[in-house]
């Protein structure tokens, strides 16, 4: 671990920035406000950056600071680290600089909602709060501007950033639940897990709360979590009764986001009213598991930010029906067959795409008689799936993969799905007309 004085002495120098995205210009921002020349580094050709790192390049660096999407295993951090220069994320920078408190949350699935959730109910009780991280915003975007003792940084914390964290040391860490994610990049549950139980070993004094499952996949894997660790149980029939039942939290798989934001709540004693008020008022972020639209008794449901198996299944399991599944798309590890197997009791039909249709159809069509077929795009599945239904009936994107391949983000593939249910609408109006 290297000491902040020492990443402090390395400023004299001008300091490589590896990616030119959101979070590299964010970076580049903060270096410019304290005085440090930065020198920005992306495959991606722009203007005055370069789009190689060489070995005369590191000669020119004492510290590399690097976004969100550089693996470890990148060639360019490989050549920086063997070079001597000090490497850190765009996270462990950042919080050098920052004043404020941090509470920072992961987990596989739900915390961008829970982010957002607790951002706008502190914010609610006359808190500065500031929703960063992985949901969008860079913590370097904030302290030229808002750096503050009294403002508090909700910051949605991947296992990307996570696993080579040194300097960045929450107040508090909610980590919402566990499944298979990201096995592409960290191979094994087990490494997974450590890249997020990274951020409890950062953590300051604070509190740590955690889904059923965190404890559930601790346990399986030997992993030993802080005494003080707060496990919250939604099933618990007192749980059920506390959530607002007039908001999104009512709803599977969100009330163990509720929970978890009123544990933390509770311990800093802030009043459960306003939390309570926060919880009516709130809306989930686009892309998660919202009604597009419903005619003739079918509705359609877009789920595109359900990227792994967990959240695919946590939607299957809200509508008590069997529903017309769309899914698939790039995989990012894990059990795709027994993936299949939990999916079957739910399946109306499944209208595959992407690059794990051929597999997932074969994984299905092998263990039922349901129907199942692959198809060339997004349309082509639902207009399938529309001319299937048999009302009532529900039709659900929920892809249960990455989106790359077929599109540049999950906004971009809920947005397509989203087009595409109006322009299905508008045919079907025709048809009937």
């Amino acid at each position: 671990m290297h000491h902040t004085q020492q990443i402090l002495s390395t400023l004299n120098r001008p300091v490589a920035v590896f990616g030119y995205g959101v979070s590299g210009r964010a970076i580049g921002r903060l270096l410019k406000h304290v005085g440090v020349r930065a020198e920005f580094y992306d495959k991606t050709v722009h203007n005055g950056v370069s789009n190689h790192f060489e070995d005369f390049h590191a000669t020119r660096h004492e510290l590399v600071i690097y976004s969100p999407g550089f693996p470890q295993d990148h060639p360019w951090l490989s050549k920086a680290r063997k070079a001597g220069l000090i490497c850190l994320g765009e996270l462990d920078f950042a919080s050098i600089f920052w004043k404020g408190r941090i509470v920072a949350i992961t987990g596989t699935n739900g915390k961008t909602s829970l982010t957002k959730f607790m951002t706008e109910a502190l914010r609610m009780h006359g808190v500065d709060a500031f929703a960063v991280g992985n949901i969008g915003m860079p913590l370097c975007q904030l302290i030229p501007d808002l750096n503050s003792n009294q403002a508090i940084a909700v910051c949605e914390v991947s296992s990307f950033q996570s696993e080579r964290m040194e300097h960045f040391a929450p107040d508090h860490v909610l980590w919402t639940n566990m499944a298979d994610d990201h096995l592409d990049r960290h191979d094994t549950m087990a490494n997974y897990f450590e890249a997020k139980q990274r951020l409890v070993e950062c953590q300051k004094s604070g509190g740590l709360y955690i889904g059923n499952s965190v404890a559930e996949v601790a346990k399986s894997l030997g992993k030993t979590l802080p005494d003080h660790t707060k496990i919250i149980r939604c099933q618990d029939e007192d749980s059920q009764a506390i959530i607002p039942q007039d908001s999104v939290f009512a709803q599977h798989p969100q009330q163990e986001n509720y929970l978890l934001a009123r544990a933390f709540w509770k311990e800093m004693d802030l009043p459960e009213d306003t939390l309570r008020k926060a919880a009516s008022q709130f809306s989930l972020p686009k892309h998660r598991l919202q009604r597009v639209d419903e005619w003739d008794g079918i509705s359609f449901w877009n789920d595109s930010k359900a990227t792994n198996f967990s959240a695919t299944l946590a939607a299957l399991k809200r509508f008590g029906r069997k529903v017309h599944w769309i899914g698939g798309g790039c995989c990012k590890g894990g059990n795709m067959r027994q993936f299949a197997k939990e999916l079957l009791p739910y399946l109306e039909g499944a209208y595959l795409i992407g690059e794990t249709a051929d597999q997932l159809q074969d994984y299905l069509t092998g263990d039922s008689n349901s129907f199942v077929n692959t198809y060339a795009g997004l349309q082509n599945a639902l207009l399938a799936a529309y001319m299937r239904a048999s009302k009532p009936a529900v039709v659900l994107f929920s892809p249960g993969f990455a989106s790359f391949g077929q599109f540049r983000n999950y906004e971009e593939r809920g947005n397509t799905f989203e087009h595409a249910v109006a322009e299905l609408r508008q045919q079907s109006q025709l048809i009937t007309a």
